[in-house]
């Protein structure tokens, strides 16, 4: 039976991947009957058949191979050759029946390059060796070798696996020279020519294999597909009216944040009018990846039931009763929602917490760049005294602050339960202490118009208050930033507070009060 959630993955791969690289000393040689000869035509009539973009190079001498790594940068995927013959070998007529060049030679380039494509692009890759050589566990090995060190790297047969990097070593076809007769393990890591394009859909179809994956990889491809649309709307024209508003800003890098703000809005829309059915995806997702969950007494629930509680249709009314006809607690349906839809071999737990971040931080990608700066909506932590705060500051007192020092209001968070839970990145689940008493002022000394965080000694951003004079240096209390709530989280917050405050107190008749 076709697994459909597998093929519905490939396609969206598929749309998503446009180009291909090659990386092969040999490619404009390929009447060369030695193993290592590479027929450019025919690799590239192959990819074009199936839409794809393939640049095939042929570099002359190592610097100038290491200086295609920037072009490199900017591939959907990555195929290199291993064994790279430049100048003095270059003239040479290669001999197909002479042994593999020595890999310490002629290896150390590819490795230069993979290396710095590992740790220095934040793009995914997919990095194919493709060699003519036989000795595809040694090349893997000196591969992981180089690499070990990075965060996460794990290595398997002719292929390693990292954080956002994926490498795989593949043989040139052995059709000719019968090079792997006496290696038989080897075998099923060669490949032809045509073999290729598949090889490399299907491979990155595995590392993307998820329901969320294929959400963000269809997105991003919608957004290729329509930068002209996009630029339609956010056009040059625009231009003069952008600087009209930035110039009247006290803070001008506020009118960046809008625009950045707008250019979100326009590809959300985009995302929600050009890709609407995701419903038959979600279908397949949950045939062929979840597991019926176990909930009470080792008792079961069927796919058909977790197929039908995401039929859109429904109410939550009759989900809950779906779920209690099956012979569980319905009413339970909120607690038992985190367990519905799990996959074997996933730190299930673990992924509420990190999606649960999603939802309510700001702050994605990390480390920044760029420093926080106090807000409606900031976390901090004080290394004083070791307690949360959350800063209730309006926006519009956050910035535009003339030189000296601010008052900046902050609500306390406690580790208990509470309304509003809010996750730190550290594991503490902590709730706001909504109590009037216990709101705090403490006071900043702003710098270009805002109160900017600074690293400290342990690459972490800090802010300082001057709890005396605004020069006072040693009187201060030192508080770490810890994340950035989403805005309408924010707004929340204080919406809360200022209803909780809002409270009459007065003394009427208990009889009066009675008559309800």
């Amino acid at each position: 039976m076709n697994n459909r959630f597998l093929l519905a993955s490939k396609k969206i791969a598929d749309r998503f991947l446009q180009n291909v690289i090659f990386i092969d000393d040999m490619a404009d040689k390929s009447e060369n009957d030695s193993p290592q000869a590479f027929n450019s035509m025919v690799v590239t009539k192959f990819f074009a058949s199936k839409g794809k973009l393939c640049t095939i190079l042929a570099p002359k001498n190592s610097d100038e191979f290491l200086n295609y790594t920037q072009l490199l940068m900017k591939a959907d995927v990555i195929v290199l050759d291993w064994t790279l013959i430049f100048q003095q070998q270059a003239s040479e007529e290669l001999d197909p029946e002479a042994d593999a060049p020595d890999e310490e030679i002629h290896g150390a380039d590819t490795l230069k390059v993979i290396r710095t494509l590992c740790t220095d692009c934040q793009k995914y890759k997919l990095i194919i060796v493709y060699t003519g050589d036989v000795n595809l566990e040694e090349i893997n090995n000196a591969i992981f070798q180089a690499i070990s060190d990075i965060e996460g790297a794990s290595k398997g047969m002719c292929e390693i696996h990292l954080r956002n990097t994926s490498i795989f070593v593949r043989a040139k076809d052995d059709m000719t020279h019968g090079r792997f007769k006496h290696l038989p393990k080897f075998k099923p890591y060669v490949l032809s020519y045509d073999m290729l394009p598949e090889f490399i859909l299907e491979k990155f179809t595995q590392e993307v294999y998820g329901l969320i994956p294929n959400f963000v990889l269809n997105t991003l491809a919608t957004i290729r597909e329509n930068t002209s649309l996009i630029l339609s709307k956010l056009s040059k024209d625009l231009d003069s009216a952008y600087m009209g508003h930035r110039i009247i800003q006290d803070n001008q890098s506020d009118a960046k944040l809008m625009l950045t703000r707008v250019f979100g809005d326009a590809l959300i829309d985009l995302a929600n009018t050009k890709d609407r059915d995701y419903q038959d995806l979600v279908h397949a997702w949950i045939e062929e990846c979840v597991q019926e969950p176990v909930l009470e007494n080792d008792k079961r629930l069927s796919k058909d039931i977790l197929l039908k509680l995401v039929d859109p249709a429904l109410t939550i009314e009759e989900r809950i009763a779906l779920v209690g006809n099956a012979g569980f607690k319905g009413k339970n349906l909120e607690k038992y929602a985190p367990r519905l839809y799990t996959v074997p071999e996933r730190d299930n737990e673990n992924a509420n917490i990190e999606f649960a971040k999603l939802t309510h931080h700001k702050n994605y990608f990390r480390p920044s760049s760029i420093p926080p700066v106090l807000s409606l909506g900031t976390i901090v932590m004080s290394q004083n005294s070791k307690k949360y705060y959350v800063c209730v500051q309006q926006r519009c007192d956050s910035v535009r602050i003339k030189e000296g020092v601010r008052n900046f209001i902050f609500l306390p968070l406690i580790e208990k339960g509470g309304e509003h839970p809010i996750l730190t990145d550290d594991g503490k689940t902590l709730s706001v202490d909504y109590t009037s008493y216990n709101i705090t002022v403490f006071p900043f000394k702003a710098t270009h118009g805002c109160i900017s965080a600074h690293i400290n000694e342990n690459s972490e951003y800090v802010f300082i208050a001057n709890k005396g004079e605004a020069d006072d240096t040693d009187n201060v209390e030192i508080f770490r930033w810890i994340v950035d709530l989403k805005d309408l989280h924010a707004q929340r917050i204080i919406n809360t507070y200022c209803a909780k405050v809002y409270r009459v107190g007065l003394d009427e008749s208990e009889w009066l009060r009675a008559q309800k």
